[in-house]
């Protein structure tokens, strides 16, 4: 019940208007009787794998395949750099995350696979396994990875530092022909004396770094 207050001339008085009317439900009905529901024509959320959620969609609608990660034309040895550092165990992750090369990788999405496992790392509590699967289940065509993974010699680890070597060696010298490529092209349109320095560095830090051991 609720009491309003009348009020007429200069003296109000007070009256109880009786019971309220009262609110409709969620669930309610139309003019023919049927139920509806404020929730109706909805997908109910999903849970990920990655403890997020997927989000609501209209019913009867599929959600959008998730965009995932192309590898395709990757260098291979920025490829072998991302087995060296996923496969199961791996001792190899803090090394190559933590090395000067890797702001050198070329390739966008051996680039996004590293800044995906990066950040699913840092989540506390995810064992290193877990975080191999998730990053598999992100690429387009992991079948790249799977089968060089099977292939490195992990059972050797002299010989598996020494394939990171030289994957980390390559990565440089290929980021040095990317740039002295570069560098041709803009002194074709313009000459300044300080791209010219920049290209002699540039050659001559590919010369050095072609002669370092363990670079085929």
């Amino acid at each position: 019940m609720r009491r309003a207050i009348q009020e007429s001339g200069s003296g109000g008085r007070a009256a109880w208007s009786g019971m309220a009317t009262p609110s409709p439900s969620l669930s309610s009905t139309t003019s023919t009787g049927a139920p509806t529901d404020s929730s109706a024509g909805f997908a109910e959320k999903k849970l990920g794998s990655d403890g997020s959620f997927s989000g609501a969609t209209l019913a009867g609608e599929q959600e959008p395949e998730p965009i995932k990660i192309d590898l395709s034309g990757a260098p291979k040895w920025e490829l072998i750099l991302l087995a060296l550092a996923l496969y199961p165990k791996s001792p190899n992750w803090d090394r190559i995350l933590h090395a000067e090369e890797i702001k050198f990788i070329s390739h966008p999405g051996v680039n996004k696979v590293f800044e995906k496992a990066s950040t699913l790392a840092g989540q506390s509590g995810l064992p290193f396994d877990n975080l191999f699967v998730l990053i598999t289940n992100e690429i387009r065509n992991p079948d790249l990875l799977t089968v060089l993974i099977r292939d490195l010699p992990t059972y050797d680890s002299e010989r598996e530092g020494q394939l990171l070597a030289d994957c980390l060696r390559k990565v440089r010298i290929h980021h040095l022909d990317i740039r002295i490529n570069q560098l041709a092209q803009e002194l074709k349109q313009e000459v300044t004396q300080e791209k010219w320095e920049e290209l002699a560095t540039l050659k001559k830090d590919r010369i050095r770094w072609l002669s370092s051991p363990g670079v085929s």
